[in-house]
């Protein structure tokens, strides 16, 4: 699949048909978005599936709580405009499950992957497909944690590096 049309008019085929399918169980309304992703409407909250175009593609499912009381972790949250993604939630969820390869170069790896996605957020989401955010703020909270402390590794990793070098050069 090397061309990113094809990836694009592909994944609209295999990703409307997945969603159609939780639309369906879950009985909430799914819809195409501007940009090409699907978005099942539970009560307050956004689930996304979509495609992000790179040298080699990959698909992902964000969660977005849209009500009100959500509007300040929007405000201030990594995930807050985007929506936290489903690896997170499987991450808190489910700790021991591997999560499946999202990037794909050939239609079988795409349908594959949205397949795979599509199984994990049933399995890890009943609650929230069903409209129940009271377990949110806790994934929320587990998502943002991650995030700081990647960012503070990443910063420790940068100042012994940068000691490193000072060292070396004296």
């Amino acid at each position: 699949m090397a061309r990113h049309t094809n990836s694009t008019a592909y994944f609209s085929e295999v990703a409307s048909e997945a969603m159609a399918a939780l639309a369906a169980d879950y009985q909430v309304p799914v819809r195409q978005t501007a940009d090409g992703a699907f978005e099942l409407g539970v009560k307050d909250l956004a689930i996304v599936l979509y495609l992000y175009p790179g040298h080699v593609p990959s698909v992902n499912i964000s969660l977005l709580p849209l009500s009100d009381q959500w509007a300040g972790w929007r405000a201030r949250s990594v995930w807050g405009r985007t929506g936290i993604w489903l690896q997170h939630l499987v991450a808190f969820r489910m700790p021991d499950t591997q999560f499946p390869p999202t990037r794909f170069t050939t239609r079988e790896e795409l349908q594959t992957a949205v397949g795979a996605l599509s199984r994990l957020l049933r399995v890890a989401a009943p609650d929230l497909l069903l409209g129940d955010l009271r377990d949110f703020d806790r994934i929320a909270a587990f998502a943002d944690e991650r995030v700081l402390r990647k960012q503070a590794e990443a910063k420790l990793v940068q100042v012994l590096s940068s000691a490193g070098r000072l060292r070396g050069s004296g």
